[in-house]
């Protein structure tokens, strides 16, 4: 033992682990009332617990009187003072260290021993483990799951107590009896009189803890206790939506809760988002000031687009990062979608003016080969939408209805049927009869990610109704498109077609408003049916001049082979200037040439192959191998155009 000086208090001399014998002395004085720490350490060597603070950081009167009402800032420099003026300072060290802060006020919150009402935990943690383990509930991403049975093995007894203005006062009420009846009373109505000695109750000041409150959510908000119809519909529920941050506070508190009042889960999934962070991957916030202000994004770019980006960006179990400083490349493309499928809209609505023909009055033979791969892979994207919305992987659900919208309808599908949407022409009828049917479809699979311009334009599609919602509208099945791998196959072949000859306008500089001569070579047999069914469609959106499927033509020209081996060529003839592009392309070669010769000394020196990381070398490596795939590449098209070596 040692005697404690100003107090003249025997206390004992006691050897813990949990202090660092680096740190300052290697000797630490124990506060057992006072840290968290120093409270563990006082339960494993059954320290007195000594409470030295009132409720509002005084002294009290279980330190000496000199101390006693100091305020406890002032106190410690009174100590401090004492000690120098007895010679028992050797020295004051600064050093930085952990202090809980209120994030409101800025006040420093003293650890106190002090009287709490605790819930025992165990009796309710283990039917809430049991009901994971035997699939009752389960986690999305399933890794949650683990952590959720690391909570309820390790769980300890609730603090539900707390010192708060605001909030449902504790149920428990204290006698006031002078003659000291102590009695507590703990009941559902307040009493009125003590129901011991009859004299006068107060309840106690302290609040639940907000988690005790709304772990009663599921039930207490459809009426229960009582048996309401309401609670007889909706519980259980079906899925839980909320942040990973809160399984613990709140999912893990409301199964168990489900399972103690109503015997039941009170949902069977509980999908845990992930969260939106800044470029520095922190959590946005008001406090850091990192935050981005919805009804900004909402006011600029429109509430479509802010649901678009934070589902679209979000996979499953993974953040969404996010750069404040930078709206315009987050929140833009959302917008220009919601553009282009307006801009869809008007332009289909402007040809359903005179009115759509019934899909199911569309005979099989009136389907063009356009129309047929338009419904197949409508029936494609439900199929595969539905699934991701099912697997909660609501990223890849909404990737598929946008390549389905803008892609396969807006960029090929209405750009092949402008011809027969205009005027009175023959196949008209059908082509608006499917626009609109494939329309309605996209609208449905994306109305979850996109509520507001999808209602607003199936509200005008002719076959809503006036007062019809699309949120009550039936959810689209495969049925509603058509499964035919044939048109898949041959549409597919029409666009790798009509692609290649783009690539080729591109790659060689053809004006866009120059036409170009096509030559086909060995076309598959998907190709061939595809220039049968439909060479108008293949010459208008290639700006194609003349089609010939035969042999290779013998002058120059840029060339492509298909993954089915159908070569496709496109003389260049007067389009270009062969000998500008031959010095070009010879231009291009030669300074990559030197690149990877370069390259290559530089990776045959000892060296810097020694002394360099490997992920350096690696680098390096990948570089070499790409110049050397480009001097290859530019070597063929020389050889394509005919350029002299």
């Amino acid at each position: 033992h040692l005697r404690l000086p100003l107090v003249d208090r025997l206390i004992p001399i006691i050897g813990d682990d949990a202090v660092d014998p680096t740190f300052g002395s290697g000797a630490v004085k124990v506060t057992p009332a006072h840290d968290q720490t120093d409270f563990e350490i006082g339960k494993r060597h059954d320290l007195e617990q000594l409470n030295i603070m009132t409720p509002d950081a005084h002294l009290n009167d279980a330190v000496p009187e000199r101390f006693q009402g100091l305020d406890r800032f002032d106190a410690r420099k009174r100590v401090v003072a004492e000690f120098e003026a007895a010679g028992l300072l050797v020295k004051v060290e600064a050093h930085r260290h952990a202090v809980g802060h209120c994030y409101r006020c800025e006040t420093v919150v003293e650890p106190r021993l002090s009287d709490q009402w605790f819930v025992k935990m165990q009796p309710l943690a283990t039917p809430a483990l049991t009901a994971w383990q035997d699939g009752r509930v389960r986690f999305i991403p399933e890794r949650q799951g683990d952590n959720y049975a690391m909570w309820m093995e390790n769980i300890r007894d609730w603090c539900i107590s707390r010192q708060l203005w605001w909030g449902h006062r504790i149920p428990v009420w204290y006698c006031d009896d002078a003659d000291g009846c102590r009695t507590t009373i703990v009941a559902r109505d307040a009493p009125t009189r003590c129901s011991a000695c009859g004299g006068t109750v107060t309840q106690d000041e302290d609040v639940l803890d907000t988690w005790f409150s709304s772990w009663l959510v599921p039930f207490s908000s459809l009426g229960w206790p009582d048996a309401t119809d309401d609670l007889a519909v909706f519980y259980p529920g079906t899925t839980l939506v909320t942040a990973p941050e809160i399984l613990f506070f709140w999912v893990a508190r409301m199964i168990m809760a489900g399972l103690e009042f109503k015997g039941e889960v009170p949902f069977r999934t509980v999908y845990l988002h992930g969260t939106v962070r800044d470029t520095q991957h922190r959590k946005m916030s008001k406090s850091l000031g990192n935050g981005i202000d919805p009804l900004e994004v909402i006011d600029r770019f429109g509430a479509d687009a802010l649901r678009y980006t934070m589902v679209s960006g979000m996979a499953v179990g993974t953040d969404l990062i996010l750069d404040p400083a930078d709206l315009e490349s987050s929140f833009a493309p959302g917008r220009n979608f919601a553009n282009k499928l307006w801009n869809i809209g008007r332009f289909l609505l402007g040809h359903l003016e005179v009115g759509v023909t019934p899909m199911a009055s569309i005979a099989e033979e009136e389907l063009t080969l356009a129309d047929r791969w338009i419904l197949a892979r409508a029936a494609e994207t439900i199929v595969t939408a539905t699934q991701h919305y099912e697997r909660f992987r609501l990223n890849d659900a909404a990737a598929a209805v946008y390549h389905f919208l803008w892609s396969d309808l807006a960029d090929w599908y209405l750009e092949q049927v402008k011809p027969r949407l205009y005027g009175n022409v023959e196949g008209g009828d059908t082509a608006r009869a499917v626009a609109a049917h494939v329309f309605d479809i996209g609208l449905r699979l994306l109305h979850p990610v996109m509520p507001f311009v999808t209602e607003t334009l199936w509200k005008r599609l002719p076959a809503s109704a006036a007062d019809a919602t699309i949120s009550l509208a039936a959810w689209p099945v495969a049925a509603d498109g058509r499964a035919d791998a044939a048109a898949l196959g041959d549409f597919g072949a029409l666009q790798s077609l009509v692609g290649a000859v783009r690539v080729l306008r591109a790659e060689y500089g053809v004006a866009p408003g120059a036409t170009v001569n096509v030559t086909v070579v060995g076309p598959s047999a998907a190709v061939q049916r595809a220039i049968e069914a439909d060479l108008d469609t293949v010459r208008r959106l290639a700006k194609i001049e003349s089609l010939t499927v035969g042999p290779a033509p013998t002058e120059a020209g840029g060339t492509i082979v298909l993954d089915d081996r159908t070569t496709v060529i496109v003389p260049l003839g007067d389009l270009v200037d062969l000998d500008k592009e031959c010095a070009r392309l010879g231009g291009e070669m030669t300074k990559l040439e030197q690149l990877v010769v370069a390259q290559e000394t530089k990776l045959a020196n000892e060296n810097f192959v020694s002394r360099a990381p490997a992920a350096i070398i690696a680098k390096e490596r990948e570089k070499l191998d790409a110049w050397r795939a480009q001097v290859v590449t530019l070597r063929e098209k020389r050889g394509e155009l005919g350029c002299a070596d």
